[in-house]
């Protein structure tokens, strides 16, 4: 073990401490003002993962807001598909007991139709379930029609390729067929495919089996049901605002074909309280802002500007669009206006996009194992990276020297932050000058939370600010970025089932990944006093997410 420190520590050196920041402020993230117009916000999240959970309900409670959410062992995990009965139940009783101080309802409808975003994708709930629990929408907004429920499902993803057992089973052995499949089908609807891609399609039309692909088509079917007889809920008054997210997919790809359909469902209705976006895990706190922002009848103005290369154009990894779309759809959707200049903005939002528009993971896991991506193994590569990450720097610093509220959507890479972005950042001591950063999983749950967090941060002291840019430091940079991989690189040694499902090795994974991290932040981070004593753990028992606990704070 201390070979590997001593190897995390090397990768390490480069970074050097920045002076620490004493705060005067009191933990208090609302004035006076504020606790005069404290509100109830009922949330039920996707499921039970840290962001998605407890770190968007924490960001939102630092407004001073009380939020309410089922009982945890309600939540899907992994392995447990959620309680959508117990959520329904929790709900209207919830409701009861607190109608005078609501301001809002924010919900996942995959956990109330299904019981998580795992099980939206692997339930084998009949038609009928599905559409009464859908109509459990339309007889809530009855019951309490002043009650404002602004919901978001997903639009059902489509993988190139997983062993991350949250697919249905015949994922593993034909999910890279499937995905090819509904790109070819997805482009002969749009005229797009050539006669070699026609031929191609009827091909995998054979190799696939009949039964496998029919089930997985069923199954979407489904889904895709439920959510045109929600948009008719919205249109009817159920839903105060309604989103769709379109989860990790492709330019072409099944759910891009039916997201395709869905929009021109939505004019055939003509449909207006409603949004159809590339994303899914960041909603549930694009949605609670929204909520806010109504209730207080703010409209907050973000400029936005990306790095060197491609910029906005950039077509992110598991999206199907430019990211200076999303970002325009993430801007209306919390009630904003995107504005031509910084000077007397809101938010500045700076997006680190990858100079040649490429995104790619840090590592990729495919069939044959762990992959380096050709920026980790081409040395003239890693220096267009770091020319990259210093004329990005540069823009941050600034846009902090001209006084503009800055926040920042590191998107270069999925799954982690971009280290040499970070380095820069920690030696000019502008990581804790910034409103927000975000680094996390897709570039869309990343820009997301960035622009949230960084709207959310202006209202905060400096400690609610420190607070949030933390967690996102730990999790983003030194957890995602620096410490998964090196486990990862060991776990693929012993066996690569292991980073899906650490099974009888997880208490040995735990107790690495925590001595690593405490090796990473005593090299990283300031010594503040919310690290003073800290740990972390895997929620779901597996490599892609890590859990903080702040146990100096109860965390």
């Amino acid at each position: 073990m201390n070979k590997r420190i001593n190897a995390v520590l090397i990768l390490f050196m480069a970074l050097f401490f920045v002076n620490s920041v004493i705060f005067a402020e009191t933990r208090s993230s609302c004035d006076k003002k504020q606790e005069k117009t404290r509100k109830t916000i009922l949330f039920v999240p996707i499921d039970s993962r840290p962001v998605t959970s407890e770190q968007t309900i924490k960001t939102i409670a630092l407004l001073g807001y009380k939020v309410l959410t089922p009982p945890k062992y309600y939540l899907g995990t992994k392995t447990y598909s959620g309680n959508p009965d117990g959520f329904w139940n929790w709900l209207y009783k919830t409701t009861e007991e607190n109608q005078k101080d609501i301001m809002a309802v924010v919900l996942s409808c995959d956990s109330m139709v299904y019981g998580s975003l795992v099980a939206s994708r692997v339930h084998d709930y009949s038609n009928e379930v599905i559409m009464e629990r859908v109509q459990n929408f339309a007889e809530y907004h009855k019951r309490f029609p002043k009650i404002k429920v602004y919901g978001y499902s997903s639009i059902m993803r489509t993988m190139r390729w997983t062993k991350s057992g949250v697919e249905p089973k015949i994922y593993e052995k034909y999910g890279d067929k499937i995905f090819r499949y509904t790109v070819l089908l997805d482009k002969r609807e749009l005229g797009l495919a050539s006669y070699k891609e026609k031929l191609e399609l009827l091909k995998l039309g054979v190799t696939i089996p009949k039964d496998y692909l029919n089930d997985w088509m069923e199954h979407r079917d489904k889904n895709f049901v439920a959510n045109k007889a929600m948009m008719g809920l919205a249109k009817n008054g159920a839903f105060t605002y309604l989103a769709f997210g379109r989860d990790d997919n492709s330019e072409f790809c099944q759910t891009h074909r039916e997201s395709r359909k869905l929009s021109e469902y939505v004019k055939e209705i003509q449909l207006e309280n409603f949004q159809n976006i590339a994303g899914l895990d960041e909603f549930g706190l694009l949605l609670a802002m929204r909520a806010i922002n109504e209730a207080t009848g703010e409209k907050p103005t973000i400029y936005v500007e990306f790095n060197i290369g491609v910029g906005g154009n950039t077509i992110p990894m598991f999206s199907d669009e430019p990211i200076s779309k999303t970002i325009k759809d993430h801007i209306q959707c919390v009630g904003g206006t995107e504005v031509e200049s910084p000077v007397g903005a809101d938010l500045v939002l700076l997006v680190n996009t990858p100079e040649d528009g490429k995104s790619i993971e840090h590592y990729q896991i495919t069939k044959k194992g762990m992959q380096k991506p050709e920026a980790e193994k081409k040395p003239e590569l890693r220096k267009n990276q770091i020319k990259s990450a210093e004329a990005f720097v540069r823009t941050v610093e600034n846009s902090l020297r001209a006084g503009y509220p800055t926040a920042v959507g590191d998107i270069s890479h999925p799954n982690g932050s971009d280290d040499a972005v970070m380095k820069e950042l920690r030696v000019r001591n502008l990581l804790f000058k910034l409103r927000s950063y975000a680094g996390w999983n897709t570039a869309t749950n990343s820009t997301g939370f960035a622009l949230c967090q960084g709207l959310i941060a202006n209202k905060l002291s400096v400690y609610g600010r420190v607070y949030l840019l933390l967690v996102r430091y730990i999790d983003d940079w030194l957890y995602q970025r620096l410490v998964r991989t090196v486990v990862m690189k060991d776990l693929e040694k012993v066996g690569q089932k292991y980073i899906f499902d650490f099974a009888d090795k997880k208490q040995v994974i735990e107790q690495d990944i925590n001595e690593l991290m405490q090796a990473a932040l005593d090299i990283c981070l300031p010594p503040f006093e919310f690290l003073e004593d800290i740990s972390f753990f895997n929620p779901w028992e597996r490599m892609f997410e890590v859990g903080i606990r702040f146990n100096r704070f109860n965390n």
